[in-house]
């Protein structure tokens, strides 16, 4: 039942007619989580096998079908990107921090994916003022719609695109001209770029610049 709601479903309200039948099989679930074959049809008791493997997979299998058709009726108003992405097989793996010089950001590796992380951090010059400063680009991934906007904007090539998420790439980060288009033109704001110059004069400097 829940797999033909889910399938006719023309909108998020729609899907939502899905939801009761998961919270019952969680509801007749033992304590330790497990499902059996039967349930008895006045007691709600375990009946038959328990647990049961099939009982499990459709469960997990039913559950997919609604994340994959929520990821399909949840659009962006501006990009039509899906709000909602439901990771695939064999993501790919990045750490949570990348810090790295200006004279550090060159790599071996032919492959980009060890380079990319949601969060970098490298020394800049800030082109207003030729100031040294510490800048920080961070991504929240959480939230990423994977619109492509802000790679689409960023012309040196510091942001990247990895299994629908944009991400920081520090093979080119020090090319970053510090101008924060990417904040802006993101449609979810998850983009922040902080900068702080490193040497300050009492008198004249802030304390730090924060786009987003």
């Amino acid at each position: 039942l829940a797999d033909y709601l889910i399938t006719r479903a023309k909108d998020a309200a729609q899907l939502k007619d899905a939801m009761p039948i998961f919270e019952w099989a969680a509801d007749h679930a033992l304590e330790s989580g497990i499902l059996a074959e039967q349930v008895h049809p006045y007691t709600n008791a375990p009946l038959s096998v328990s647990p049961l493997t099939w009982s499990h997979a459709t469960v997990v299998s039913t559950v997919i079908k609604y994340l994959e058709k929520l990821e399909q009726l949840q659009l962006c108003d501006h990009c039509q990107h899906p709000l909602y992405r439901l990771r695939r097989r064999g993501p790919v793996e990045v750490s949570s921090l990348a810090t790295f010089d200006r004279l550090e950001a060159g790599f071996e590796s032919a492959d980009p994916r060890p380079t990319l992380s949601p969060v970098g951090q490298w020394n800049a010059t800030e082109p207003s003022t030729g100031q040294c400063a510490s800048a920080t680009l961070k991504i929240d991934v959480s939230d990423c719609i994977g619109c492509d906007i802000c790679v689409a904007h960023c012309a040196r090539g510091v942001l990247a695109m990895v299994d629908g998420k944009a991400m920081v790439d520090a093979r080119t980060i020090a090319n970053c001209d510090l101008d924060g288009e990417c904040v802006q033109v993101c449609p979810t704001n998850v983009i922040s770029l902080t900068i702080i110059p490193s040497k300050q004069s009492p008198s004249t400097d802030e304390p730090g610049k924060k786009v987003a």
